[in-house]
């Protein structure tokens, strides 16, 4: 790469003194000016705001220092070439980073075919970035995952992750609200934690989060001669000189390799779209008729491959390969409770948890956490927080998924159940009422006690019990009372010397009730009755109850109407 003479290099400064009047406008705005008046100061503030994070993908791909610069040029090249064309400037950080992503790849082909013949490219940068010793293990692979996130999940981890953005900062730049761009930021890096730990990476989501934002602490300096080149360079091509001007051979080639990559990929989508329209002017019954004959043809296929193996039909689901993610990068994990039942077994789980103590971390990263580790879905009722805040005069007041919860670490928990977990967790949650959680068909809510006890009915001074989410089919009124206590972790005690055999089963679909309702309820179909004493749920007869029920009120110093005793039988 010829190098920039010191008179560039004095003018490049020269711009970024003058910068600062640039230093508010948009990535939109100062595309702007330097494609109607090529605007030199315009076009070097783009350079200094996104160029260390294109410098650091190339690093982290790259090997020789030489291969380096010249995939960084072709960036700023080929963005000079499609500036007219980008359909979002605002989100230009994002785009540039799968610029630079895509010349560092065909940079590093290149590579390979001139040193294979005569040493091995060991898959280190010329510069390392960061001495963490995690990153080490995470670079070869971190890009090319990042880059098959979906677009809402990956523009917030290039800001905040590669380019040193605060939330407020990416909030501000994409129109989003902090909690959104929080939420994106948890669930991004979740999915990016999962796939590295489908390429034999295993890292925990707290290590990434560290491991990630000491990248963004640790902001690269592009070198003044490689900026000053690459502005030179990217001048002469916007005045209609060839790409040749000004940079490497090599440097030239990558940027019309990275453009005839852009065009194919845009002439594919084009011809996908044609194809499909195509098909859905033959007919939508036709297409529909075939693909669902190909699939019964291949179930078919499958039976009787099945058959002649002699292999079970859940073996064969299991070794059916998932689908992948980069095809349908928003689809829910493959595998996940389908009702209520399924999520209070999870809950009732006995976990050993190993504790959390990263002091920023937020409830929707822990959320996201447990959610992945036991497969279940929550949905935090932001609205329901957000009532108490107002209604305490705090409308400005966090957003609930940013709460930071291990300000004071979470401690390691062993045996416990995971309901216990999460219930620890959500006693980090400021709310007036108290934050707790209550199982849907399909996930589990977060939600205040009060939303809670106006959906049910109660009076706000009532104690909001364990609520029992389940359905029972003739099942034995013993079993049917351990699951529940299971479940909630309520103390249920069953007085199995008076239970009558005969009508020890219930029948009952029971959803979102409260604990001591459900136990009266299913103890009047045993023709039994449950009496509350202190914390504890005792079902038994009816006699015993009423008797247990005046001692316990006796106790308490409540009058009690004393019943006559019954008259013996003639």
């Amino acid at each position: 790469m010829p190098p920039a003479s010191s008179q560039a290099v004095l003018r490049y400064i020269r711009k970024l003194a003058g910068a600062s009047a640039c230093g508010d406008s948009t990535d939109g705005q100062l595309l702007a000016r330097f494609l109607r008046d090529r605007d030199e100061t315009a076009f070097a503030t783009l350079v200094e705001r996104h160029g260390p994070m294109v410098l650091n993908v190339c690093r982290r791909r790259l090997v020789d220092g030489n291969d380096v610069d010249d995939a960084f040029q072709a960036v700023f090249l080929v963005l000079v070439k499609k500036a007219r064309s980008l359909r979002k400037p605002s989100l230009l950080g994002n785009w540039l980073y799968g610029v630079a992503c895509r010349a560092a790849a065909n940079a590093r082909r290149q590579a390979w075919r001139r040193q294979s013949r005569t040493k091995e490219i060991v898959d280190m940068p010329a510069t390392e970035p960061t001495t963490a010793a995690g990153w080490h293990e995470l670079r070869p692979l971190f890009d090319e995952e990042l880059e098959r996130l979906p677009e809402k999940y990956r523009v917030p981890l290039v800001l905040c992750y590669l380019q040193g953005k605060t939330y407020t900062e990416a909030a501000r730049m994409l129109g989003w609200a902090d909690g959104t761009v929080s939420g994106r930021l948890a669930r991004g890096r979740a999915l990016l934690r999962a796939a590295l730990l489908k390429r034999g990476l295993t890292l925990s989501a707290a290590a990434l989060t560290a491991l990630l934002t000491h990248q963004a602490a640790e902001a690269t300096t592009v070198p003044a001669s490689l900026a000053a080149t690459t502005i030179k360079a990217a001048l002469l091509v916007a005045a209609g000189t060839s790409l040749a001007a000004g940079v490497s051979t090599h440097a030239a080639a990558l940027t019309e390799g990275v453009l005839q990559a852009m065009f194919l990929t845009k002439l594919k989508i084009a011809t996908a779209v044609v194809l499909t329209l195509a098909l859905v002017g033959t007919g939508s019954g036709m297409f529909t008729y075939n693909t669902w004959a190909k699939e019964k043809g291949q179930e078919k296929k499958d039976a009787a491959t099945t058959k002649e193996k002699g292999e079970s039909k859940a073996e064969v689901v299991a070794s059916a390969p998932a689908p992948a993610e980069q095809e349908k990068p928003d689809a829910a994990p493959p595998v996940k409770p389908k009702g209520n039942r399924e999520l209070n077994e999870i809950l009732a789980k006995t976990i050993s948890y190993q504790g959390m103590d990263d002091p920023r971390a937020k409830l929707s990263e822990i959320l996201d956490e447990l959610a992945m580790q036991y497969n279940i879905t929550f949905d935090v009722n932001e609205r329901a927080f957000e009532v108490e805040r107002v209604a305490e005069g705090d409308a400005d007041g966090a957003n609930v998924l940013s709460i930071l919860i291990a300000v004071r670490p979470l401690p390691k928990m062993s045996g416990v159940r995971l309901s216990t977990v999460l219930k620890k967790v959500l006693s980090r949650v400021p709310s007036k009422s108290g934050a707790t959680f209550v199982v849907r068909p399909d996930h589990i809510e977060i939600t205040t006690e009060a939303a809670l006890r106006q959906e049910l009915g109660l009076p706000n001074y009532a104690a909001l019990l364990p609520l029992v989410t389940a359905s029972f089919d003739k099942t034995p009124l013993a079993d049917a009372l351990k699951q529940i206590s299971s479940s909630t972790g309520f103390n249920i005690v069953l007085d199995s010397a008076k239970l009558e055999k005969n009508q020890a089963t219930v029948t009952a679909n029971l959803q979102n009730v409260p604990v001591d309702t459900a136990v009266r309820i299913l103890a009047e179909m045993a023709d039994m009755r449950a009496v509350v004493l202190d914390n504890v749920l005792f079902v038994t007869s009816k006699p015993a109850a009423e008797r247990l029920q005046r001692e316990d009120d006796k106790r308490k110093g409540m009058e009690v109407e004393e019943k006559p005793a019954p008259k013996p039988e003639k």
